[in-house]
Parts: C-alpha cells; structure tokens; sequence
C-alpha cells in the first residue's frame, strides 16, 4: 500500500474508467453517434464524441504529463493552437474500439502513478494547467471522468422510456 493515498487514487481511475464504459453500454447502440435532443440539459456532443474527448484528454495531456514528471518526455503547453490538433473528432472509431482505448490509457496512468516518488507525487510541476503536482493531475483526471460519466449517464436517462 503506497502511503501517500496513491493506491486510493488509481482504485478510483481505474472504477471511475470503468463507470464511464458501463454507462455508454446502458446506452441503445443507436444512440451513440446522435447528439441529444435536449442540448442545453445534456450538452452538444454525440456520446462517441464525448468519449473520444475523453481519450484524447488523457492521451495528449495526462499520459504525456506523466512521462514528462518521470523524465521521460518533454514538458507540455497548453496553447490554443495545440488543443485544435488533437480536439479533433475520430468518427472512425467504434465505441468499443474507445472503451479498450480509456482502458489502455487508464492501465498506463496508473502504472506511472504507482512508480512515482512521493516527491514526484507531490511537487508542483510546470503542465498545461500551470505548478501543480501529481496528485492534482489524477484528480483532475478522475473528476472529468466523473462529469463526462455524468453526462452519459443523463443521455441514458433520458432515453428510457
């Protein structure tokens, strides 16, 4: 057990992955590519389009964070011009081909965060966000899993009769 609640957070990444893909499951297959009726309530995207931004949240800005903290990769920015590269919708993409993918990328999270130091848990870093540390990095991570699950979630409500 990692004294530093790390092994709390990957639990929660991991379940948290695994609430989103249950919630696009309870949706009707052919619902997956329709933005709702109610916008407004429920947001403007399809559900393949808010798991896809999902996917590349975490692709193009958790994942790289991580290797850049363990020096495996270069620092990150977050400019305006960067998100529209990688913002950009796979409609190629099947639903199950993007669940496999949130998990691949939430099993790779996960592996970094368990080999972090409690020094590199901790310490501010420079990253898209501006100086914060590791443990902000897998919050906010789980916490726009857990809005997007929420979002799904009121699309499967809302087409139940």
């Amino acid at each position: 057990m990692l004294n530093d609640n790390r092994d709390l957070f990957i639990h929660r990444l991991v379940t948290s992955a695994e609430e989103f893909a249950w919630a696009m499951q309870c949706l009707p297959p052919n619902r997956y590519f329709v933005v709702p009726p109610d916008w407004t309530q429920l947001g403007e995207q399809s559900p393949q389009r808010v798991l896809d931004q999902l996917n590349n949240f975490e692709r193009e800005l958790t994942v790289p964070t991580l290797r850049y903290v363990m020096e495996m990769g270069p620092a990150l920015s977050f400019a305006a011009e960067e998100k529209d590269r990688w913002d950009i919708p796979r409609p190629e993409k099947s639903i199950s081909d993007l669940i496999e993918e949130l998990r691949r990328l939430r099993s790779t999270e996960c592996a970094f965060i368990a080999r972090l130091s409690p020094q590199q848990w901790g310490q501010p870093y420079t990253t898209p966000w501006g100086a914060v540390s590791m443990r902000w990095v897998t919050h906010k991570t789980y916490q726009n899993t857990i809005e997007q699950a929420s979002t799904i979630n009121g699309i499967v409500l809302a087409s139940i009769v």
